[in-house]
């Protein structure tokens, strides 16, 4: 096969996931003199690693146009055609679908030509057999396996037009239509996020598909598809779309899981409907979705990182040696970045834009840094931090409340918040302010002392849990010196890194309002008198401090000012555990619980926890 011409586009970027070609149209190469239409049409087909290259509908209406069909046709001598295809003007018109008809043979016409047998359209477009019947399928009453063929509508009926081919004629035409017959990637007729029904063996456009990633879930693949075979890139505004897509494939469910999973897809689906990307640019974009045997697919555009990755990567800014913090532009695109999140994050807790009448409220259930993806942007060269994930997520309302109980998130989690210990605690709102605290704290430490003090924080932080297990999560359950009760508190280690980081030579006004709104207002124990602040809360201090940030050559944030502050008191919670902490504290009798010597105070009961709204 000759070599396609595919046009390839490069261009800056911020990351070296970032470096890679975008995958645009093929541009057909018209045919040189003496060359026959079979190979006009081989050497314009797309490539696919290991398996045989495909058109896509573009290249087939671009190569079979009416010109082409002439030229066929008056080589082949249409002297069997009937009368009334005499004309092969006609048949052109016909075969392209021009001249106002509705109807078109280009499929056809092009397997046809490919099978040396372009005389027999006539045939064709007598008996009606048009593109719109592509794939044929084997005729189920063919009793002596002549490879009859027949529409998918009525299997039982052959068609005349195959009757006078021989069997491996009409093998070699159900071989090619699977390539010339591609999945198109787009939203339904009322430009909404549509879900097809596949059947087995259907031919996506990936001219690239590699699995990158694989789960108790299922897979996910990185595919890469031409431009003329999806309409994506007017959906997606704020991101550069290069056509490569992320496909999360579904396991495919065990008889008696059926119907839980398949009841765990559609909720799923409808988060990402009600909060995505055309909604808010920080929000991950649902393509389409689509079911092939009882196998479900999710469709996103394909990110470079998350963001613990993005940590991962060579810090591409450093320190203005005159102030000694942050350069302004790196600085602007951080704060720029937690604005973005707060404001997708209040949408998903308060979707006014749903108009509902019943008010009803979000929630993502799985913050975290492998949930945060980075894609370059079409509006900031730093590019943007997108949330995505919102397999935990819920949409309830203030009656329906949530009834997960936190005891359900498994132990490993390392944002994970403490009322997954205690009894009566559930995911609900409060979950998704502790899990944004923890992740606005690393992204803190990443900012000021780049990853190395990232992961030296995670170090820090990490103890025995009850399990026995070394967790780095961000609390911990002790018990009291005399053994009477549990408590539950923010660990003495991240308190004592919140601490050092306001002391940080780097630090400035910013990232002190930035830790204290963390340290005081969402990395708490729940109390009768304490709750975590609201997200619209978070939104308006994010707000102010945003603004201040964009003044000019603002000391706010362009002028380092560290500060020794005071470690604050230890103080712990009495709480009553629920089972599955009790059962993992009483396997081991309590072995790897520390004491709490400091002040005690009392956190929110079983009943005040379950009575938290949505």
């Amino acid at each position: 096969m000759e070599a396609p011409r595919i046009q390839i586009n490069s261009g800056e970027s911020e990351t070296d996931s970032d470096k890679e070609v975008d995958i645009g149209v093929l541009e057909p190469e018209g045919a040189t003199k003496g060359e026959n239409p079979q190979k006009q049409l081989r050497k314009n087909r797309y490539p696919r690693h290991e398996e045989e290259p495909f058109w896509s509908y573009a290249i087939l209406r671009r190569i079979v146009t009416k010109e082409f069909v002439l030229e066929v046709l008056k080589a082949t001598q249409q002297s069997s055609q009937q009368s009334r295809h005499q004309d092969i003007q006609l048949l052109a018109q016909i075969v392209t679908g021009s001249g106002g008809l509705h109807t078109s043979y280009v499929k056809i016409f092009a397997i046809l030509t490919l099978l040396r047998k372009e005389s027999c359209i006539g045939d064709f477009i007598d008996g009606k057999v048009c593109d719109d019947d592509i794939p044929l399928m084997e005729c189920t009453t063919d009793k002596e396996c002549k490879s009859m063929l027949s529409r998918r509508q009525t299997p039982d009926c052959a068609l005349d037009c195959f009757s006078n081919w021989h069997i491996d004629e009409r093998e070699g035409f159900v071989r090619w239509q699977p390539l010339l017959d591609i999945v198109y990637l787009g939203l339904d007729q009322a430009r909404n996020i549509q879900h097809l029904k596949l059947r087995p063996g259907i031919t996506f456009p990936w001219v690239r598909y590699d699995e990158v990633e694989s789960g108790g879930y299922g897979r996910v693949y990185r595919a890469a598809a031409p431009s003329d075979c999806h309409e994506f890139n007017d959906v997606l505004r704020a991101i550069k779309f290069k056509n490569s897509f992320a496909v999360k494939e579904l396991r495919k469910p065990e008889e008696k899981r059926m119907k839980k999973d398949e009841a765990h897809f559609w909720r799923e689906v409808n988060m990402l409907k009600r909060f995505s990307g055309i909604l808010h640019d920080h929000l991950v974009t649902l393509l389409m979705t689509w079911c092939i045997d009882n196998k479900h697919y999710f469709l996103f555009p394909w990110a470079p990182c998350d963001l613990e990755k993005y940590w991962k990567k060579k810090r591409n800014w450093s320190l203005d040696l005159q102030t000694g913090c942050i350069e302004r532009e790196t600085m602007c695109w951080i704060s720029k970045q937690i604005l973005g999140i707060t404001e997708a994050l209040h949408r998903i807790h308060n979707p006014t834009h749903l108009k509902l009448a019943e008010p009803k409220f979000g929630r993502h259930g799985d913050l975290k840094p492998e949930n945060i993806l980075w894609y370059p942007s079409t509006k900031d060269r730093k590019g943007i931090l997108v949330i995505a994930d919102f397999g935990l997520g819920s949409f309830n309302s203030v009656k329906s409340r949530s009834n997960i109980p936190g005891e359900g998130i498994p132990t490993t989690p390392n944002y994970r918040p403490p009322e997954c210990d205690m009894e009566g605690g559930k995911i609900n709102r409060l979950f998704d302010i502790w899990t944004f605290g923890c992740l606005l704290l690393e992204l803190t430490c990443w900012a000021l002392g780049g990853e190395k003090h990232r992961e030296a924080f995670e170090k820090k932080r990490t103890t025995p849990y009850i399990t026995g297990v070394q967790t780095d999560i961000f609390f911990e359950v002790q018990k009291l010196e005399d053994f009477t009760d549990y408590v539950i508190k923010r660990k003495r280690e991240v308190t004592k890194w919140i601490r050092d980081l306001h002391n940080h030579s780097a630090c400035t006004q910013y990232f002190h309002d930035l830790l204290d709104l963390i340290e005081d207002r969402m990395l708490l124990v729940l109390t009768p008198t304490q709750n975590r602040i609201d997200c619209s809360d978070v939104l308006k201090k994010i707000e102010v401090m945003h603004s201040q940030v964009l003044q000019g050559s603002s000391p706010y944030s362009q002028i380092s000012c560290p500060q020794k502050r005071k470690l604050k008191a230890d103080v712990a919670f009495r709480t009553k555990l629920n089972k599955t902490a009790l059962g993992e504290i009483n396997r081991d009798q309590g072995r790897n619980l520390g004491v709490h010597r400091g002040e005690v105070r009392q956190s929110k009961d079983p009943n005040q926890l379950s009575a938290l709204g949505p």
